[in-house]
């Protein structure tokens, strides 16, 4: 997916505050509606991305027992800013949605109190069989498993892998 410039934005984050019975602080739930991209193809290691960038700027400004949570929203064709843009550009995208994101935890409303509530469910879902050949399964394990067992090397995805 390339850039597009006139492309749909998402200029809002969502925030959930909850604070515990005497007031204190207790968790910020926050969403965004942009995929994680900005690392992307500029590096192989594994990355949290502007997401954890935030959470780590908004974990910075808050008490150190109060959660900051990210929840990816409905990003569709949204990708984050600038796009393949490398570590640096991830960790001030994430300063500027953590910032956001504390602001609007500032202008926040109280909700009345209420207990609450919680449910869940298992779902049992079929597996749906791969389309990979036996060939290129055994490609993608080898690879890992090197990948894996080079020394002082964190694992990480190997583009070049012959898939």
């Amino acid at each position: 997916m390339r850039p597009n410039p006139e492309g749909p934005v998402s200029p809002w984050v969502c925030p959930l505050r909850a604070d515990t019975d005497s007031g204190n602080p207790l968790a910020l739930l926050f969403s965004h509606a942009a995929h994680p991209a900005i690392v992307r193809a500029s590096s192989t290691l594994i990355s949290a991305d502007y997401p954890g960038h935030a959470v780590a700027s908004i974990k910075s400004d808050l008490r150190d027992d109060v959660a900051a949570l990210f929840a990816q929203g409905c990003g569709a064709n949204i990708n984050g800013e600038p796009l393949r843009a490398g570590h640096a550009a991830a960790e001030e995208a994430g300063r500027q949605l953590g910032e956001a994101a504390l602001r609007s935890w500032g202008a926040s409303q109280r909700l009345p109190d209420s207990a609450l509530k919680t449910a869940s469910t298992t779902l049992e879902l079929p597996w749906r069989t791969t389309h990979l050949t036996a060939d290129a399964k055994r490609r993608s394990t080898k690879c890992a498993l090197a990948s894996w067992r080079r020394k002082n090397t964190p694992l990480r995805m190997r583009k070049n892998c012959g898939i």
